[in-house]
């Protein structure tokens, strides 16, 4: 009786469900319908990356090229052009690639920067490139590093074998010299960008937050000033002194490894305020020396704060308050407009003594 009794219970429940039925006519979407309206809003999507990523690497070029001789030895040559195969995005986003931007397996010109080498070369979006000077362009992923690394470490013209249509011309272009930190769009919604050392990310969150290009050329100073200046490498560095001091604690108070991690987690914050303070000041004279207006985008801090009102904190945090970083970038923009009224070198000053100069693993923008 017991299972006679639980099916009923069963049936009824499963009746009571059926019965808890949508009550107007909505109109039916076949699937059909619904496919091409993802293709159409695929489409959308790719076209508004791609709009943001334009923006950010002319902005980003400026930047790299206008400040090789602050970049030391991390410097390269480049062409001024995004190279894209199919591999690089998600399955159902290629047919859009190809339809839209020509992107094959083959490493294929997403872009091009105005006025940069390969946009005065007349190359041109949906160009496959197929060989640089005389070695094939292999397919694939290793397509796009070919090219980055051979044309890195080009000291004069190269010439590049293309398909445009039927056509396969060779045609030359001149590559600059620039800072050897690539910047990288990141879809992420968060206001952010960050450096890992080798490279530069912000997101298209932080891209849709900036106000102008003034104030995007000051976040890519920023953080391409992180990893010219070796912050991260510091960092890393100050983690492992902290480790070690602890392992050896560890050791002589029989420890189990918590002197360890305690060390290497209260190091990693030695100096990371001095380190953002750091970058702040030098990425304000990467941006003015590649001619964008620092005193205006100062007010990228007092939006900040308004979109964060916790980022005004002055205390206890690897980052400094909102109300200090403004006033930073207003005296360093200053400072930068005193030195060009003066006919001055438009370079950071050094500190006196750089042994305690300030010398966070990815050093975020925003903390």
């Amino acid at each position: 009786m017991s299972f006679l009794r639980r099916i009923s219970s069963v049936v009824l429940l499963t009746g009571a469900v059926i019965a808890c039925s949508p009550t107007t006519q909505a109109p039916k979407i076949t699937d059909a319908a619904s496919a091409e309206e993802a293709r159409r809003q695929r489409e959308l999507a790719i076209r508004e990356r791609v709009t943001l990523d334009q923006r950010l690497q002319a902005v980003a070029w400026r930047v790299r090229t206008s400040n090789v001789e602050l970049c030391d030895d991390s410097v390269h040559a480049e062409a001024g052009m995004k190279t894209m195969v199919q591999e690089d995005d998600w399955p159902d986003f290629r047919p859009a690639l190809l339809s839209l931007y020509g992107i094959q397996d083959q490493a294929t010109i997403l872009h091009t920067i105005v006025g940069g080498p390969a946009h005065l070369a007349g190359l041109k979006t949906g160009d496959v490139l197929l060989e640089l000077d005389g070695q094939a362009v292999p397919g694939g992923k290793k397509g796009n590093e070919f090219l980055t690394e051979k044309i890195g470490e080009s000291t004069g013209a190269v010439n590049l074998k293309i398909r445009r249509g039927q056509d396969e011309p060779v045609i030359t272009l001149h590559p600059l010299q620039t800072c050897s930190f690539p910047v990288f769009l990141a879809a992420n919604d968060a206001v952010n960008a960050f450096a890992d050392g080798d490279k530069v990310h912000v997101t298209t969150g932080m891209m849709s937050f900036v106000g102008s290009d003034d104030e995007l050329a000051l976040i890519i100073g920023h953080e391409l000033a992180h990893n010219a200046m070796n912050h991260i490498g510091k960092q890393r560095g100050n983690r492992m002194a902290g480790y070690i001091v602890g392992s050896v604690l560890d050791v002589f108070l029989g420890g189990t490894g918590a002197f360890a991690r305690l060390g290497e987690q209260v190091a990693a914050g030695v100096h990371a305020q001095d380190f953002e303070e750091e970058a702040d000041y030098v990425g304000v004279y990467y941006a003015a020396r590649a001619g964008y207006d620092v005193k205006g985008a100062a007010d990228l801090w007092r939006r900040m704060a308004t979109s964060n009102p916790t980022a005004i904190h002055l205390a206890g945090s690897t980052h400094p308050s909102t109300a200090k970083r403004f006033l930073g970038v207003e005296a360093t923009a200053d400072e930068v407009v005193r030195k060009v009224a003066e006919g001055e070198p438009v370079r950071p000053n050094e500190s006196k003594d750089k042994e305690d100069a300030p010398s966070p693993d990815a050093v975020s923008f925003d903390g």
